[in-house]
């Protein structure tokens, strides 16, 4: 993953800077990113082959980086399940908020400085690996409002779904 600079014209405004390094037999895909005022938090979906058996697997990375693009904190794994899919972030003025599809939808509080806040939360139950998280969390000043959609295919549609979490995740 890379990120440039750009003015508000939308001209690069010096040169791009690489700000993920892994190595060739994996993908870093669908970053997610919200500004702190001072730091970006940088969410997304790294696909790698593990093992000998050459799995592949699906992590959900998170990092602070400076606008330079240079680390300001070091990574961190948010799903250690090797199931994460489709990362979304949002700064609420003193932490961040990031969803993700885990099986179900899951949810993690994020603290300035990179570090988990609490446990991640299961917003709706695993098993159900047709669920897209569209949106980041939206941030309310008290609370996280949540939409993610759902496939169902025994009934040829797809439906919307709303829910709202306090900042414990409950």
């Amino acid at each position: 993953i890379y990120i440039a600079r750009l003015t508000p014209q939308g001209i690069p405004a010096g040169d791009e800077a690489r700000v993920t390094f892994f190595d060739s037999r994996s993908d870093e895909l669908l970053p997610s990113l919200a500004w702190s005022g001072s730091v970006l938090g940088l969410t997304w979906h790294h696909y790698t082959q593990n093992g000998s058996l050459g799995e592949w697997h699906n992590y959900i990375y998170f990092k602070e980086i400076y606008p330079t693009g240079e680390d300001a904190t070091s990574e961190t794994i948010l799903d250690e399940n090797a199931r994460g899919l489709l990362p979304r972030l949002t700064w609420t003025g003193s932490e961040l908020g990031v969803i993700w599809r885990c099986g179900g939808i899951c949810f993690s509080r994020i603290s300035f400085g990179g570090d988990m806040v609490g446990e991640i939360v299961q917003v709706i139950p695993s098993g159900d690996m047709r669920t897209y998280v569209p949106l980041p969390p939206a941030w309310t000043g008290s609370e996280y409002g949540i939409v993610w959609v759902e496939n169902r295919f025994e009934e040829y549609s797809m439906q919307v779904y709303f829910t709202r979490l306090n900042l414990i995740g409950e």
